[in-house]
């Protein structure tokens, strides 16, 4: 993956007098959750709400404007390189719903969900001055209803080997790409330019597959890698 001319931005403010994110910021109850005010702001937007494993969304808070997130922000939402290479060696479960972005017209919708096999990065173009807004809430509820059906397969499917995840990287921004990995042992592949929905599909219609994958084993420092 190329990297992001945002990197030397990323660890900057972001710029909310800049094109505005969705505007849905107003008055909240202080009693409301973190989950009830990303539900809030999402739904305000026209979008839809991404589905989030329950005991991730209980620990969902609202880290700053329009940045909800299950642990401490250390870097940009905006930042998808640095979030990707950390999924290398895998943390601890969490999950990143922003709008986040620079300039006039670099603003994205951030969805990234690191949980059990999946680690999913959605990065979706919104809110920058000459993007179309409606165009781009049908793409992202698109989006979200199908990674929600990732999740699920990634689960359920049967496709994936024991210690094995699934890397799904999806941007308007940059190059889509997915791949199959192990620990100690990153095989990301299959790069696209297709469309965010098409891509997701894509990898949606593999999950749900029936053909079962035959392992081809490959010794690589100890480790065994499975195609």
């Amino acid at each position: 993956m190329s990297e992001s001319p945002a990197s030397s931005a990323a660890s900057q403010p972001l710029d909310t007098h800049s094109p505005p994110a969705p505007s849905t910021r107003a008055k909240e109850p202080a009693s409301l959750t973190g989950l009830e005010k990303a539900r809030a702001a999402l739904l305000g937007a026209g979008l839809t709400f991404p589905q989030i494993p329950e005991t991730l969304a209980v620990a969902l808070k609202e880290k700053e404007r329009w940045v909800f997130s299950t642990r401490d922000v250390k870097m940009s939402p905006y930042d998808i390189d640095n979030h990707v290479k950390e999924s290398y060696d895998p943390p601890s479960p969490y999950v990143v719903l922003a709008h986040a972005g620079y300039g006039f017209n670099s603003y994205v919708i951030t969805y990234y969900l690191v949980f059990g096999p999946l680690r999913l990065f959605l990065h979706l173009g919104f809110g920058g001055a000459y993007m179309n807004e409606k165009e781009d809430v049908i793409k992202i509820r698109e989006c979200f209803s199908l990674a929600d059906q990732i999740f699920e397969a990634a689960k359920t499917s049967g496709k994936l080997f024991p210690d094995e995840y699934l890397t799904v990287v999806c941007s308007d921004f940059y190059a889509n790409y997915w791949g199959l990995s192990l620990p100690e042992r990153s095989r990301l592949s299959n790069e696209s330019q297709e469309s965010p929905e098409e891509f997701l599909a894509k990898i949606l219609k593999w999950l749900k597959n029936p053909k079962p994958r035959r392992p081809r084993c490959t010794p690589v420092r100890k480790q065994v890698v499975v195609r």
